[in-house]
């Protein structure tokens, strides 16, 4: 199947719900991955314990976990000032 393909319950009509409107694009076989459903924050707890027992490489490194942090709290201040944008990464 080639081409983009558009779908929703009736003819000639539009809705931005996910539910009522579909769109697909693609080529060949679609693949779904497997997304585990668990509680991130266990997930990543869990992970991080199994490390510190097992004496194994973290996924993430404090690098990356701070740079989480950063993120957050730009989003935050963002949110409290009515979506104003906010220099992530000035010096």
């Amino acid at each position: 199947d080639k081409g983009v393909r558009v779908s929703s319950e009736t003819p000639g009509t539009y809705s931005d719900t996910f539910q009522t409107f579909r769109m697909s694009i693609h080529e060949g076989n679609i693949v779904e991955p497997q997304v585990s459903t668990g509680e991130p924050l266990r997930t990543e707890c869990h992970h991080f314990i199994d490390c510190i027992r097992d004496n194994k490489q973290p996924e993430t490194d404090g690098k990356n976990g701070l740079e989480v942090v950063q993120i957050l709290e730009a989003l935050t201040h963002s949110l409290l000032d009515h979506g104003k944008p906010v220099n992530l990464w000035k010096q």
